[in-house]
């Protein structure tokens, strides 16, 4: 429950089940993010490779989970799959802060990320490289007396 997996390459896998005998039940399986930006038959029982839906129809699991389809909603945002993504983590007991410099990403929920990120201690995120329209920055006007207007 509420995993995200991710294929970095486009032979990479986003869930792999290999199972010899029918009529096999594993616990739950749903809210998870099965993300592979190459190709939507990322999911392998056995031998088939299944989309998320056909994964659905097999095995009755992950009804409420999202592939990276989902993000081809948000008009808003365009997504380079030929663009490496990058997981950014922190292993400190600190926030820290980490730069993106001129690059633009979302992630998994289509949330617009540029600029910086925040991340709490032993918090990660996956940022898929994305374009989208920034907006400006705010303009600062300068008063004759060295006030200072956001």
């Amino acid at each position: 429950l509420d995993n995200i997996m991710f294929a970095t390459d486009a032979q990479q896998k986003t869930f792999f089940l290999a199972i010899n005998y029918d009529d096999v039940h594993f616990g739950r399986s749903d809210n998870n993010y099965f993300y592979n930006p190459y190709s939507y038959r990322h999911i392998l029982w056995t031998s088939d490779e299944l989309t998320l839906n056909g994964w659905r129809a097999l095995s009755g699991y992950d009804g409420n989970s999202k592939d990276f389809s989902y993000l081809n909603q948000f008009d808003d945002i365009t997504i380079d799959p030929q663009k490496e993504s990058r997981i950014i983590y922190n292993t400190s007991l600190d926030v820290i802060s980490i730069d993106l410099e001129s690059e633009k990403y979302c992630d998994v929920d289509g949330n617009k990320i540029y600029g910086s990120v925040s991340l709490q201690p032993f918090e990660s995120k996956i940022l898929i490289f994305s374009d989208f329209e920034t907006p400006d920055p705010p303009l600062e006007v300068y008063l004759n007396k060295g006030l200072k207007i956001r």
